[in-house]
């Protein structure tokens, strides 16, 4: 079956806030359906539904910043059908107690309307037919967490969510042969350079990688295997 992935934005907090830019988010399409959205921080339901014409049920979430979980609180009333969020348990944790504890007296109505999918001990969660995401911590600091996307045992795409450059997590994510990563144009312990995943880039030629949130900047990279990702581009992973 065709794997896609379609790239829904690459803003963060002040991008969209200041510039109306969709915060960082793909989605997954298999067989051209949407079936999983991975962050769902401001900007991107819209997004979604100018990009795909509707949002998958399935979600996964990295971690619980504004411009990652931002619309979390609307994905129910955005929604035809009761949606699965997918994440690490701490996420969750931090999820159900700080994210939808905005409208207090709403609370445990919005977390009764999500059908919570928790990782398990071995840092995994298993999805129908053989999918399965394996999950790992980013160099972030809030708890977050990227992960590598397999059906069968075979990894098919990695992202490394918000996360400095770090050597165990890259490694971790370059089982997969197609990454997406997050760096900006200025090193930082929280988020990759530009140079640091080029140099990645360049010592891995086998691995076709893409830069999100970056906020709409501009770069050239050296390596000819990896580019900056725009919202509306999409990537075929399994043709």
């Amino acid at each position: 079956m065709t794997l896609e992935l379609i790239c829904l934005g690459t803003g963060h907090g002040t991008t969209h806030a200041f510039e109306g830019q969709p915060s960082s988010s793909f989605a997954v399409l298999l067989g051209g359906e949407p079936w999983l959205l991975v962050d769902c921080g401001t900007g991107v339901i819209r997004s979604a539904w100018a990009h795909l014409g509707r949002l998958p049920t399935t979600v996964f979430i990295t971690h619980n910043h504004l411009d990652h979980t931002g619309e979390l609180p609307y994905l129910a009333k955005a929604l035809e059908a009761r949606p699965r969020v997918l994440a690490h348990p701490d996420v969750i944790h931090l999820l159900q107690t700080v994210r939808l504890h905005d409208a207090p007296h709403d609370q445990q109505r919005m977390i009764g309307q999500i059908d919570w999918v928790v990782a398990d001990d071995q840092q995994q969660i298993a999805l129908e037919d053989g999918w399965r995401l394996d999950l790992h911590p980013a160099q972030h600091g809030y708890t977050c967490y990227g992960f590598v996307l397999s059906r069968g045992g075979q990894p098919l795409f990695s992202y490394s969510a918000d996360s400095g450059y770090n050597a165990a997590h890259y490694a971790f994510l370059s089982q997969a042969l197609f990454m997406i990563v997050d760096a900006r144009a200025n090193a930082g312990k929280y988020h990759a350079s530009f140079e640091e995943v080029d140099d990645f880039a360049q010592a891995h030629p086998q691995h076709t990688l893409r830069v999100v949130h970056h906020g709409g900047a501009q770069h050239t990279f050296r390596a000819p295997n990896i580019t900056l990702w725009q919202t509306g581009n999409r990537l075929t992973v399994v043709p």
